[in-house]
């Protein structure tokens, strides 16, 4: 994943673990959340660049929402037509 300034110009380049990814989310302290198709999962990428996957088995995991005041982020599925709700409290 390439992260680029409004310019255009590379900020930084992140390894993640899988491609399609869709729904992201930029946190409080500068991390951010992913969605990704292929992985079915939701990865947190820290500010360090560290990448951990905090769900997993998630059927095709759409654009996310986040709610700040119950640390939760939303992931719509969408064959499945749901939602599912992950508690990332426990997150730096």
């Amino acid at each position: 994943m390439e992260i680029r300034a409004p310019s255009g110009i590379l900020l930084r380049t992140i390894a993640l673990p899988y491609d399609r990814n869709d729904g992201l989310v930029i946190l409080e302290d500068g991390g951010f959340l992913v969605s990704s198709i292929r992985g079915s999962a939701l990865l947190h990428v820290a500010t360090t660049g560290a990448v951990s996957e905090i769900a997993g088995n998630i059927p095709d995991p759409a654009s996310i929402g986040y709610d700040p005041v119950r640390r939760r982020a939303i992931v719509p599925q969408l064959w499945t037509n749901g939602i599912m709700f992950v508690d990332i409290s426990e997150l730096p």
